[in-house]
């Protein structure tokens, strides 16, 4: 059954908020590249909530390390590709327990990475950060960082950002697996040998003759014939 992306919400939605919700929802939902899905994500989740920056870190296939998918705000280039543990800073904690949670101050945080703010040379002080959870899987976290008309996030903004997790989780998921599926199918393209010429009849030996007489010039060949008799074999031949 579909997830209910209210299910886990109570806040009341005005409509201007809700509106941008649905946009960004579309926007997600209608790529299928996961480099597109990820940042009409962060991009969305940022607006959204007024923040000064917003991330998707998502698991690895292995399962030990959060790999950050796609950010923006300052500093966010150098953060793309970024790889933590997978038990490590507060989208850690948020894999281990599958809880969103709101961090108002970093400075006492235990769990907090530093690393990252060295990287993109800013300094975080307020964070949301939510679970992506698909089928009961969390399969990633967003963030988002430091709002930019207030000193710290509220349950509200929490609770948006759940609302949001959960409208888009599924294209995430989605996306990641097609990514995967293409990777593997380009793998195995690559990796197969190429089709050769199978037969020693005389009018076989005759065309690859003409094909190894030709391959070297600069001419023009014009291969014909029905389906299936070999015309791409034959092109490959010739190149």
């Amino acid at each position: 059954m579909p997830t209910d992306p209210f299910a886990d919400t109570a806040t009341p939605v005005d409509r201007k908020t809700l509106l941008a919700l649905v946009e960004a929802s579309h926007a997600v939902n209608a790529g299928l590249e996961l480099a597109e899905v990820f940042n009409h994500l962060v991009r969305s989740a940022a607006d959204v909530l007024q923040a000064q920056g917003a991330s998707v870190l998502m698991l690895s296939e292995s399962g030990d390390e959060l790999i950050f998918r796609a950010a923006v705000g300052p500093g966010s280039k150098a953060l793309v590709g970024t790889r933590i543990g997978a038990d490590q800073g507060i989208a850690g904690q948020v894999i281990k327990t599958g809880r969103a949670t709101r961090i108002d101050d970093t400075a006492i945080n235990r769990n907090f990475l530093p690393d990252v703010d060295r990287k993109t040379k800013t300094r975080t002080q307020s964070l949301l950060a939510v679970p992506l959870t698909h089928s009961n899987e969390t399969v990633g976290v967003v963030e988002v960082v430091n709002p930019k008309n207030k000193k710290q996030f509220t349950d509200r903004d929490l609770d948006l950002l759940k609302l949001f997790a959960n409208l888009t989780a599924s294209a995430a998921r989605n996306a990641q697996a097609l990514d995967r599926l293409s990777r593997e199918n380009r793998s195995l393209r690559e990796s197969a040998p190429p089709p050769t010429v199978v037969g020693n009849s005389p009018a076989i030996r005759a065309s690859l003759r003409l094909a190894r007489k030709v391959a070297p010039t600069r001419t023009s060949v014009l291969l014909t014939g029905q389906t299936g008799t070999g015309k791409e074999v034959m092109a490959r031949a010739v190149h």
